[in-house]
């Protein structure tokens, strides 16, 4: 049961960091704001998201709780790095929906 959701949900959440990470890349070269230290910061932050998923899926699989923490975890830190890609693709000028668009304000 758990290695079907890590081989799923997992490799979802990992492919919108890895969207998110080069969208910040993209970012930091198009605003001519490149720097390693903010880079290594981001990948620690992402180890961690990922690490906090699988630590609480554990805690899941374990049954210790009836609540099924692990899916909130995810669903929060996927929206959180889909705002991210929004803000990054905001930045580098792409044209968004207009719908969309006017959520995001260019920094």
């Amino acid at each position: 049961m758990i290695y079907s959701w890590i081989e799923t949900s997992l490799k979802w959440f990992i492919v919108v960091v890895i969207i998110d990470y080069i969208t910040g890349v993209l970012k930091s070269i198009y605003t001519k704001k490149i720097s390693s230290n903010i880079g290594y910061k981001g990948i620690i932050k992402k180890i961690g998201m990922i690490s906090f998923i699988i630590l609480f899926k554990v805690v899941d699989y374990l049954k210790i709780f009836d609540i099924d923490f692990s899916n909130m975890i995810l669903i929060f830190f996927v929206s959180n790095e889909i705002i991210s890609i929004m803000e990054n693709l905001s930045a580098i000028n792409l044209d968004l929906p207009l719908q969309i668009k006017k959520y995001f304000k260019k920094k």
